[in-house]
């Protein structure tokens, strides 16, 4: 059972914040009011690379009612704290 401890990836808080700050500068003045992530992938198996698996990354923008859905290469996931072979909750922006 050791080799199969979960690890488990903590998104939400940081990833929003830092994709709100990239969207805001990169947006043209458009202010983001809310991002929101759905899919993705979110516990590993120790030993199993990093995905995002189907990670769908949704951005309101004030002043509007239509809902922009980012593309993967419109984002930036940096990774670089997971340790696929230590188990453990991670913060990955």
């Amino acid at each position: 059972m050791n080799n199969m401890k979960k690890l488990r990836i903590a998104l939400a808080v940081v990833f929003s914040l830092c994709f709100s700050l990239f969207l805001v500068a990169c947006g043209g003045g458009k202010e983001v009011t809310e991002i929101e992530l759905s899919g993705g992938t979110r516990t590993f198996t120790e030993g199993e690379a990093f995905s995002t698996g189907d990670l769908q990354v949704t951005v309101y923008y004030r002043g509007s009612d239509k809902a922009v859905v980012l593309e993967s290469g419109k984002y930036e996931v940096d990774d670089s704290a997971y340790n696929p072979d230590k188990a453990g909750t991670y913060t990955i922006v």
